[in-house]
């Protein structure tokens, strides 16, 4: 798969902004510094320095410190601080009002960062000076300016195989968006198709619906996707995407969708209540702003060719780290009932067929703490300890892999393939 996204973003958290409110009389300055995006090879970024205060402060000031290797450009506009860096400084970077603008006030400083950036760089703010009645104040800040260069790994094809049954034993893969704008995504379910990968048991006739989870609502649906209106972009797009061709007039089903961040699910049943083995199947075709972060699956666990199969690839450089999980006695809590008593969970490279990591009994690993904590964050429910749920985490170069899913000492039930993006 070829490397994705071509750039890294330099942002701002919920809270990051570069901040402080000093006050004495009821008098408070706050500067608040935002960020553009910037692209991986190097280059410049832009930081716009927003001042505002009431009162009457006589002087002030901040330092940012920049990461590593990263440099400053100039300051521009019209209110520029008496005290800056120079061209070319790097470490810490001091800026000081003498003579204050009016309030509101801006202006613009430039950061020049090298290539090849991994990890998150900070970019950290870690004093804010003020003076009133000739009084200096000086005061700590916290480091909340941060630079999310860690690479650019992540999801971007999501696929599913597994027994289709009726009722809630069909097969309900979800995913979810994360981030702004939209991702156009194709989204299969195959059933005949599969027939040339020597799969036995095929589910004959597919129906596709794609579900809001917000909503409820029913985004798009397709059986037979030559019947689809957008059947010649579908084929052209599966060839794009290097999906496995479509034969034209079979019952095999497909959508293309543009969907904002939110929740989903992708439900594969059979027409007339058939049942069989079919693929789901999500394809990243272009993004806007957003990403695949999760995903899940729902089905029922058979054996040998039927146990569910969750297939992912992670594009791009650098590494992503997932929490891979493999739920059966926990979606009691759900209403599920008929769950997989014991699931037995492995990871798998599909380029050298090698096993990654493996699990049985989530609490037996070396790390159930870190799962625990991992659950938490990505916005997991939480497994009860010494469950036999399985899990494992893991950090992942680009490539394709599947989670598979099967019931220890061939044992069947619904049970629960997850993969969560950790932030």
């Amino acid at each position: 798969m070829k490397a994705h996204l071509s750039r890294i973003l330099f942002s701002l958290s919920a809270i990051g902004s570069l901040a402080f409110v000093a006050s004495a009389s009821a008098q408070t300055v706050s500067i608040t510094p935002s960020a553009t995006a910037c692209a991986a090879a190097g280059g410049t970024i832009t930081i716009t320095v927003a001042l505002s205060y009431t009162g009457a402060p006589s002087a002030l000031g901040f330092s940012v410190v920049a990461p590593s290797n990263w440099t400053f450009g100039a300051a521009g506009g019209t209110n520029l601080p008496d005290v800056k860096p120079g061209a070319g400084d790097t470490g810490e970077l001091d800026f000081a009002w003498v003579s204050i603008p009016a309030s509101p006030a801006s202006f613009t400083f430039t950061v020049n960062y090298p290539a090849g950036l991994a990890g998150n760089q900070d970019f950290k703010a870690p004093t804010g000076i003020f003076r009133i009645s000739g009084v200096a104040t000086r005061a700590i800040l916290p480091d909340v300016l941060l630079s999310s260069a860690a690479g650019t790994s992540r999801l971007v094809n999501i696929s599913t195989r597994a027994q289709v049954g009726t009722g809630a034993n069909i097969l309900i893969p979800g995913f979810v968006i994360s981030g702004s704008g939209t991702e156009t995504l194709l989204i299969r379910a195959d059933g005949p198709g599969l027939a040339q990968f020597g799969v036995s048991g095929l589910l004959a006739q597919p129906s596709l619906s794609v579900i809001s989870q917000s909503t409820g609502n029913k985004i798009a649906n397709n059986t037979a996707w030559g019947t689809n209106a957008s059947a010649a972009q579908i084929a052209s797009v599966a060839s794009q995407v290097v999906a496995f061709a479509l034969t034209s007039g079979s019952a095999d089903c497909a959508v293309i969708v543009a969907l904002p961040a939110g929740a989903y699910t992708v439900q594969v049943s059979g027409v007339n209540n058939t049942t069989g083995v079919a693929l789901a199947e999500v394809y990243e075709v272009s993004s806007s702003g957003a990403r695949l972060a999760n995903i899940s699956t729902r089905a029922q666990v058979g054996t040998g060719g039927s146990i569910i199969i969750a297939g992912f690839v992670v594009s791009g450089s650098g590494t992503e780290q997932l929490l891979v999980r493999g739920d059966g006695p926990s979606l009691a809590q759900f209403g599920v009932t008929g769950a997989l008593a014991q699931p037995s969970l492995s990871l798998i490279n599909q380029g050298s067929g090698a096993t990654i990591a493996s699990n049985t009994v989530w609490g037996s690993g070396s790390n159930p703490a870190q799962i625990t904590s991992i659950g938490t964050k990505v916005g997991a429910f939480s497994l009860a300890a010494g469950s036999a749920d399985s899990a494992v985490v893991v950090s992942l170069p680009a490539g394709a892999y599947t989670a598979q899913v099967a019931g220890v000492n061939n044992t069947i039930g619904v049970a629960l393939a997850e993969v969560y993006e950790v932030p």
